[in-house]
């Protein structure tokens, strides 16, 4: 999350929605001016997790994610996987069932020319043969492609449900955010996905595979403290004020010891509020001054409003908790400008292949990420192939790079 927050603030973006897509699970959460919500009221499995957490979502779909016919005889993806081994079809290394990844083969989407990661040759016969195979189990006649659409369009929606869950429902409209797309299988499908969501705008940062990697050096030291002091918050306000004096003199007494200077540490207050009589509560953040229960009060209606569609400005707020977050400030890498390989697009033309996109077979360039010009401008259909991942750009997508190496799409015909 650091790291994205990190690609984030250096390109301008404040509003986003990381889409984190690897082999077995996706995993997505909403960064509002550069915070990712947090949460207390978290599930793990079927049991309630009373903690502060970020407000991530994960749902089992990823490119290991395997289709199948359930009893019905309708088609299903994941949430079981074929994992790193024996892995999809198309790898060669035992894998019998067909994958979200296979289904890509199928399609074109990813090419068998390159071993991925430099080592696995993709068998695009295994991978229609599994197709075939699961096609030939189903009551309605489908061509290969159409079958292979189908799984894409299944793990599509699974992860479009996750993003709603964070944003719609929880009173965002995902039309103000850009989606930072990265892990393995992330820029595969990000374009479908933001367009099924209608988010508007796609950021695909550098080295998408490793992103996790950027997020050792982007992240800052964090130390939590909460004291709980329930009751109405009118009457516990100066109680937390003087909660927070004793929490922020201890973190600087902790961050100082761990080396960090006055200029190093950031300390933030919050307050976990709800109306008198609920079982959970929302946290609001308050300034480093003195605490006006009436903005607060205001703050805490507003975000109710947004959470549940609803408030009650004459109902009695009540204090939970007092809770402070202290920073140390580490250094961060620097937002380089991005220099590319090369003076022209031609020169980072790997090959042309028949790619398919909405039942039909599309003639589209295949480009190296690596050997593309700065602020190179691409236009659907297209692919773009790197190291540790691939980009599909679906007809009606535009996008260029940025100053820092970013890729950057948005739908075609918006100003």
């Amino acid at each position: 999350m650091s790291q994205a927050c990190f690609v984030g603030e250096v390109a301008g973006v404040r509003d986003f929605i990381t889409y984190d897509m690897g082999g077995t699970s996706t995993d997505v959460c909403l960064v509002r001016d550069l915070a990712p919500l947090t949460t207390s009221d978290g599930m793990l499995g079927a049991f309630p997790v009373k903690v502060p957490q970020l407000d991530m979502h994960s749902v089992g779909a990823g490119g290991g994610s395997i289709a199948w016919l359930d009893v019905d005889g309708s088609l299903q993806v994941g949430p079981r996987s074929a994992g790193a081994s024996p892995g999809p079809v198309a790898y060669g290394l035992g894998g019998t069932e067909p994958t979200v990844t296979d289904a890509n083969v199928v399609l074109g989407r990813i090419g068998t020319t390159k071993r991925l990661g430099g080592s696995i040759a993709i068998d695009a016969a295994a991978a229609r043969r599994a197709v075939t195979e699961l096609g030939s189990r189903m009551k309605s006649a489908l061509t290969i492609a159409a079958l292979a659409e189908g799984v894409i369009t299944i793990a599509i929606a699974r992860m479009t449900s996750a993003i709603r869950e964070i944003s719609i429902q929880r009173g965002h409209d995902p039309r103000e955010f850009t989606l930072i797309a990265f892990g393995g299988a992330g820029p595969m499908h990000a374009l479908a996905l933001a367009q099924e969501i209608g988010i508007p705008r796609v950021l695909v940062p550098r080295h998408p595979g490793n992103f996790s990697a950027l997020g050792l050096l982007a992240s800052q030291i964090k130390h939590d403290d909460v004291r709980t002091r329930v009751g109405p918050l009118r009457e516990r306000l100066g109680v937390a004020l003087e909660l927070f004096g004793e929490m922020e003199a201890a973190a600087r007494h902790q961050l100082t010891l761990e080396g960090f200077t006055a200029q190093e540490q950031k300390l933030v207050r919050s307050l976990d509020l709800r109306y008198h009589g609920q079982a959970f509560e929302l946290n609001v953040a308050v300034g480093a001054g003195g605490l006006a229960v009436g903005a607060i009060e205001a703050a805490f209606h507003q975000q109710h409003r947004g959470a549940y569609g609803h408030s009650s400005p004459g109902a009695v707020v009540e204090l939970v908790n007092a809770r402070l977050t202290a920073y140390g400030l580490v250094p961060r890498p620097s937002g380089a400008r991005y220099h590319g390989a090369g003076d022209s697009l031609d020169g980072a033309l790997v090959e042309r292949r028949a790619v398919w996109f909405d039942g039909k077979p599309h003639d589209c360039p295949v480009w190296e990420r690596e050997r593309l010009p700065e602020r190179a401008s691409l236009r659907g259909p297209a692919i773009v192939e790197e190291f540790g991942a691939t980009t599909i750009v679906p007809p009606g997508w535009r996008g260029a790079g940025d100053e820092h190496g970013n890729l950057r799409f948005e739908r075609e015909g918006r100003a």
